[in-house]
């Protein structure tokens, strides 16, 4: 199991007033994120902007429609989250080898 924490300390005397932001890149296995790969959220997400590249949110998941290539991203804002921990849980899965990072 992969943990990741964030900590961040305020080593000045301003407030710091800010959302996450993160950015996760992941490469299960070698394999190329195309439609075997999906990343589940605990909540709908609903996209700002379209995603491209072949990317789509389907109920509580980002699917994939075609294997991305060299350089090429799928990406956006999201919005229906609330102020919960656990709207921050997600998996991101591999359906054809069974791998995943949850």
């Amino acid at each position: 199991m992969l943990v990741i924490h964030h900590h961040m300390k305020n080593t000045g005397t301003k407030t710091i007033d800010t959302d996450v932001y993160d950015h996760d890149f992941y490469r299960l296995d070698n394999v190329t994120t195309g439609p075997d790969l999906s990343v589940h959220f605990a909540f709908a997400p609903t996209a700002v902007r379209p995603l491209g590249n072949g990317g789509e949110l389907v109920g509580n998941e980002l699917v994939y429609h075609s294997e991305l290539q060299e350089r090429q991203s799928v990406q956006c804002g999201i919005t229906g989250f609330s102020t919960n921990p656990s709207d921050y849980d997600f998996i991101v899965k591999n359906r054809k080898t069974g791998v995943g990072v949850e």
